[in-house]
């Protein structure tokens, strides 16, 4: 039985590899100097088995760990590169494994180089090892993750700092940051800090008050695209939107190059979408069923090979690609219907 105040079994089962992975290893290179041990010479292949074994099912809890998580932005290299820094290491210590287990290497030939060499390969293994360790530890011990704590205070990421009910514009934006929400002048802002791609502010109807920012849309206007911002290439981006009265596609877009070339996360008809398109041709990340209803958040969250789409703070869609070049971030709408809009943010990534 798991107890209540841990989260998931992952750090039940990261010690293992550790633990037996260092010493088959360390049995090994002591095994150079005592050639004459029967134990020395069995023992490792034991250890390097149960090793492996361990560690695939400590990446694999891991992963779910991980998909159950609405990491904090400043945490979401550090948990890509603890994901990856993993698979390499279980690829290295699996294949090693499975090749001394076939041809029964148990070290008992007298030519001290192929021994050196059969040792030096999961050297490299127990560096990755190590390294994969030293990001997890950073994961609890300096992002707080799986960490449970009393009372969270909760801030706005962009960091607003303007009443939205007693200015003209808007919008705010630092540091590659920005946020454009509900308020007198969201009209001004989508027609003077928004690029049209495709379509064009008239075909927008904006209305709405200090709480909700409403973009009605005729089923005459077709795809309807725009984006703003300094060019990004890691990213999160946020829409807190209600899509009740909407009929069609709605996208949050990012690292955006033109109308050929952009990430996207979002609904389509009844399902969620998230991927790419490149040169015009679309390939997804993942899909998942949309039954969503009221107001939503959706975020999608961009760093280096990792994509991750959240609904309402939970995991719909993870995918990996190659790195998107920076882009601009924005909307693209097709079909008709009003869209209540609560806010847009992007938070970039260092």
């Amino acid at each position: 039985m798991i107890p209540d105040w841990l989260p998931n079994i992952h750090p039940l089962i990261v010690h293992f590899p550790v633990a037996l992975l260092c010493t088959a290893v360390l049995i090994d290179i002591f095994g150079l100097f005592k050639r004459d041990s029967t134990i020395l010479k069995d023992m490792p292949l034991v250890l390097y088995v149960l090793g492996s074994v361990s560690a695939i099912i400590a990446y694999f809890t891991g992963r779910r760990a991980a998909d159950g998580i609405d990491f904090p932005l400043e945490a979401v290299h550090t948990v890509n590169e603890h994901s990856d820094l993993a698979l390499y290491t279980i690829l290295l210590f699996g294949v090693y494994t499975l090749i001394r287990v076939l041809l029964s290497l148990r070290f008992n030939s007298d030519k001290v180089w192929l021994r050196a060499v059969a040792v030096a390969v999961p050297l490299v293994g127990l560096l990755l090892l190590l390294d994969t360790a030293e990001h997890g530890g950073e994961l609890v011990f300096r992002h707080g993750i799986g960490v449970e704590q009393s009372a969270i205070e909760e801030t706005d990421p962009v960091g607003r700092s303007i009443d939205p009910t007693t200015i003209s514009r808007p919008l705010d934006e630092s540091g590659g940051k920005w946020s454009w929400f509900p308020g007198t002048g969201a009209g001004i802002v989508l027609d003077e800090d928004f690029d049209f791609i495709l379509g064009s502010a008239d075909a927008l109807e904006v209305t709405g008050n200090d709480s909700s920012l409403v973009l009605s849309v005729e089923s005459r206007a077709g795809t309807i695209f725009f984006a703003r911002g300094e060019p990004a290439a890691g990213l999160e981006m946020l829409a807190t939107m209600d899509l009740d009265d909407f009929e069609g596609e709605v996208l949050l877009t990012h690292n955006v190059i033109d109308s050929l070339q952009y990430d996207y996360f979002g609904v389509s008809g009844e399902r969620i979408v998230h991927g790419r398109t490149r040169g015009g041709v679309r390939s997804a990340y993942g899909s998942a069923a949309w039954t969503g209803a009221g107001s939503v958040q959706f975020k999608s969250v961009s760093a280096g090979t990792h994509y991750r789409g959240y609904v309402d703070g939970d995991l719909a869609t993870h995918g990996h690609g190659s790195a998107s070049p920076a882009g601009k971030s924005g909307i693209l709408l097709t079909g008709s219907g009003r869209i209540q809009i609560s806010d847009i943010r992007l938070n970039t990534i260092e």
